[in-house]
């Protein structure tokens, strides 16, 4: 009887550990991302269909469905919690883990906030007003509290996943450096609408997270 070729049974356990570990990985960040949309959705939901009168039954449905949905996400995000998997963990591990979970918590606490001092009729990327005192708020966080927390996960991060942050911003910073004059120039050739700021921000750092993701986990 043949026996098994010890390295080959080897490569199949790492790939199968590294298997598990990216599904838990895209998981968990398709769940960071809901929990983001979901509390900030059933703000604006319940702002927008309070301000066309009392809520009705289908409103509450979709409600509780929001409601019930978050408490599936939030239940599987625990299960995919890397430190009951059983694995041994590294202190820098833990630390990088808290920095991005306390950015997302206070990234969907200052969403909240702008959807319920947002002015009737302003949406996503219009240039509708914003409460100056929001807006001082929203300002100093992003100068002040993102800037450190970056530093904080860089110092946590291993080198691997520094590299794969780093190339993600050097291709991000290449995206917009193709993408913004292109653009400007489709503008005034009548081909698109006027350039967004923001949203070439967002497409950027789609860029950007989706480079980083790709070389770290697959």
């Amino acid at each position: 009887m043949t026996k098994p070729d010890p390295s080959t049974t080897l490569d199949h356990i790492d790939d199968a550990r590294d298997y598990s570990t990216f599904k838990r990985i895209a998981l968990g960040a398709l769940g960071g991302f809901a929990l983001l949309f979901l509390p900030a959705f059933a703000v604006g939901f319940t702002k927008g269909r309070l301000g066309q009168g009392p809520l009705e039954n289908t409103d509450f449905a979709i409600l509780a469905a929001a409601a019930l949905l978050l408490i599936v996400i939030c239940f599987a995000v625990w299960r995919l919690w890397p430190a009951e998997s059983g694995e041994p963990e590294a202190p820098r591990v833990k630390q990088s883990r808290m920095v991005i979970f306390t950015c997302m918590g206070v990234g969907a606490l200052l969403g909240m906030i702008l959807v319920l001092t947002q002015e009737p009729g302003v949406e996503m990327f219009s240039d509708g007003p914003i409460n100056p005192i929001i807006a001082g708020v929203v300002i100093a966080v992003w100068l002040l509290f993102v800037p450190i927390a970056t530093l904080k996960w860089l110092r946590t991060v291993d080198e691997h996943e520094a590299d794969a942050y780093r190339e993600g911003a050097f291709i991000a910073g290449h995206a917009y450096l193709f993408l913004a004059p292109a653009w400007w120039m489709a503008h005034h050739a009548g081909w698109l609408p006027a350039q967004d700021p923001m949203i070439v921000f967002l497409i950027i750092c789609t860029v950007w997270s989706a480079v980083w993701f790709a070389k770290r986990y697959l």
